[in-house]
């Protein structure tokens, strides 16, 4: 019924020519605050146009191919700038468009965004036009003119509009074999233009039908060319599939909905371009897909960066499209249908620019200088760590860097703060507090081995050490190399000092082997009244293992001192200084993403721990880690280059000598046993006021110890 309803409506151009129009329905415009000339045109606001706009995207560069009944270009709101083409209507030239069609999709396309009339999808694109109808709207072309008008387009274009088509033969009346007899130079030659990364955009035609035309369809019977093919079917202004609309069938995989009118076309039409002057309303899958085409010309431009090919933005375009907001031409909403019923109506949904240009796979950063050959580090997934000596206000500075990251769909890049790609805040935290009452490391194991008491301790380990995997000394050592930890230590306890060494391994196969030894040495005198304190460790490749970001694989160090004095006032008090220095430097700063120039760190607090059973106040002034000397040196992606090299953009933070200090409060309280097997388990919780900001508590921790 609905098809013969249609064939009374509509007055048919020709045989293969589009018609425009249509009864019922209808829809307002956006209710966006934009100009007069955005909003007379309601298709742009439902495919988002707006986002595009505010971005400062307008499709320039971008080549596409009109196929239809001719162009204006005396019409002021199209022009001739930008804008070539062949006639094959031997009676006029590709200028002249005594139908009107082409033009009306001419607009859609490309009308200028001159604050008056109207404006196009993409009015920043280069327009290429082939007029293959007269005035009549009779189809004048034959099947080599075919063949070459194709060759053309692919020469010549990155997207081919196509509003016309077959109004007697859908995709489900023809096969392969019908190809064979009718369409196969031409089928051949659209293969080649595909594989050549030209995109073609087929209208499903207006017939009411359940099947597109076998243009429209074409991949389903026609092998290689469905990556460069889209039908488009059309809904009316509030969203809802049109009474005159084609469905997209067996197109659905490479079919989507976009804005064509409502079925009263004087009403509801998509308002554009009129052939000889002014502006009408025309209804039509024809107004539909030149929606689409000027939205592909507006994502290209987005992605020029990111050198996509066209196939890539046409799948990104059917992959952001959704049914949100849609319903059949009886009312009923696509979130009620099945999935084969609503693709089988709207293929994969309304296309819209947002979704388009959106994230569709996770995000990469580049660990090399390279996109394609570099490993990437998945952003959604985790963060990559700063270097440890990156504190506060340096961190800051990081966080709030603009930096260039790439979906790992297809290497679309994407611009996004540094806080994204790195974990500020984990390496934010304040160094120890000088001194506590109470071992706070991690896994602490004590045991005798050779008739010398030795401590190990590690971090990020994978399991806990055994003694039944140790049956030799180097056995004992080589387990440092086997375990997937950053850091270790053994400790010699010799009367009431000890000597500590470190070792320091990667725990990222990215990242460069790295070590570092030293020794802690802590003696108490006078009475046991004072503690003496000394540190000293010598770091190998500190910076390239932290950061995981360099681009060759070159040296750096960090020499670290940590010296500090306890004093006992009472059994329950002490009094505690404790300053650390990290001199830091890069034997190769230009192949470092982060780099180091014999720069100076210290931190340094003063305080009182006061200690009860087991309860442990710890109050002072701390002085977080920040540059005394020397400078930093961060580099981070701008951009990329067509052959895939990253764009790199240099960042120095200076040194600041500053003398900010702040107050701090930590609580320490052991808790009941959990299991067994834990002897003992505290509850730490810190607050600290930030020096950089005195406005803001820089943050208040929880930390819950193991103790074995």
């Amino acid at each position: 019924m609905r098809k013969f309803l249609n064939s009374i409506l509509f007055a048919f151009l020709s045989v293969f020519l589009f018609n425009c129009g249509g009864g019922g329905g209808g829809g307002g415009s956006s209710s966006i605050n934009y100009t007069p000339e955005y909003n007379n045109q309601p298709g742009l606001d439902m495919i988002g146009v707006q986002t595009a706009t505010d971005a400062g995207i307008y499709g320039d560069g971008v080549n596409i191919a009109i196929v239809d009944t001719g162009y204006d270009y005396i019409h002021g709101e199209l022009g001739a700038t930008d804008v070539v083409g062949i006639s094959y209507d031997s009676n006029s030239v590709y200028y002249v468009d005594g139908n009107g069609h082409g033009s009306h999709v001419a607009g859609i396309i490309r009308a200028k965004r001159d604050g008056s009339g109207m404006r196009g999808v993409a009015p920043s694109a280069n327009l290429k036009i082939y007029k293959i109808f007269d005035q009549n709207g009779t189809y004048a072309l034959s099947s080599a003119e075919h063949v070459s008008m194709i060759n053309s387009i692919t020469t010549n274009a990155d997207f081919s509009n196509n509003s016309w088509g077959s109004t007697t033969t859908q995709i489900d009346d023809i096969n392969s074999t019908w190809i064979t007899n009718n369409f196969s130079s031409e089928a051949a030659r659209y293969q080649n233009s595909v594989s050549n990364d030209t995109v073609h955009v087929w209208a499903t035609h207006n017939q009411g039908d359940t099947q597109p035309s076998y243009q429209a369809g074409l991949p389903a019977v026609v092998n290689n060319i469905e990556d460069g093919w889209i039908a488009v079917m059309a809904l009316d202004n509030n969203k809802q599939e049109t009474d005159y609309s084609n469905r997209c069938g067996n197109a659905a995989d490479w079919c989507v909905a976009a804005p064509g009118g409502g079925d009263s076309q004087s009403t509801e039409g998509i308002y554009s371009v009129k052939s000889g002057g002014g502006y009408t309303r025309l209804s039509g899958t024809s107004m539909a897909a030149p929606h689409v085409t000027g939205l592909l010309a507006l994502v290209k431009e987005r992605f020029t960066s990111s050198s996509l090919t066209n196939k890539q933005v046409r799948t990104r375009l059917l992959n952001g499209a959704t049914y949100s907001g849609l319903t059949d031409f009886n009312g009923n909403s696509a979130s009620s249908m099945s999935t084969s019923t609503k693709e089988a109506i709207f293929g994969q949904g309304l296309v819209t620019y947002s979704a388009s240009v959106a994230q569709i796979g996770s995000l990469n950063y580049p660990t090399s200088n390279n996109f394609y050959s570099g490993k990437n580090v998945n952003v959604d997934l985790n963060k990559i760590e700063l270097p440890s000596i990156l504190y506060n206000n340096i961190s800051d500075q990081v966080a709030s860097l603009d930096l260039m990251a790439f979906d790992s769909f297809d290497g679309a890049d994407f611009t996004v703060k540094g806080r994204k790609i790195f974990d500020t805040d984990k390496k934010k935290l304040v160094k120890e507090f000088g001194y506590s009452g109470i071992d706070n490391k991690n896994i602490n194991e004590d045991f005798n081995f050779y008739n010398q008491k030795i401590n190990y301790t590690a971090s990020d380990t994978i399991h806990i050490p055994q003694q039944k995997n140790w049956d030799s000394k180097v056995n004992f050592l080589n387990y440092f190399t086997d375990t997937k930890g950053s850091y270790s230590n053994l400790e010699h306890e010799i009367g009431n000092s000890s000597i500590s060494y470190f070792v320091q391994y990667p725990n990222n196969d990215s990242r460069l082997n790295s070590y570092s030894i030293g020794f802690n040495y802590n003696k108490e005198f006078y009475d046991k009244k004072f503690n003496l304190i000394l540190n000293y460790s010598d770091h190998k490749n500190l910076i390239s293992d932290y950061s995981i970001i360099r681009k060759n694989n070159s040296l750096s160090n960090a020499k670290i001192y940590d010296y500090g004095l306890i004093y006992k006032l009472n059994k329950n008090t002490d009094f505690f200084f404790r300053q650390s220095r990290e001199h830091l430097s890069s034997e190769n700063n230009s192949n470092y993403n982060f780099s180091i120039n014999s720069s100076l760190i210290q931190s340094e607090t003063y305080g009182l721990e006061f200690k009860k059973n087991n309860l442990f106040l710890n109050t002072g002034l701390y002085k977080p880690s920040h540059f005394r000397s020397g400078n930093m040196t961060f580099l981070t992606p701008s951009g990329r280059k067509e052959n895939g090299e990253i764009l790199w953009k240099e960042t120095t933070f200076e040194s600041s000598n500053s003398l900010n200090y702040s107050p701090y409060v930590s609580f320490q309280n052991k808790l009941p046993t959990i299991l067994p097997q834990f002897k003992d388990n505290y509850l730490t919780i810190s607050l600290r006021q930030s020096p950089y900001n005195n406005d803001l508590i820089d943050s208040g921790e929880i930390l819950y110890t193991l103790k074995f």
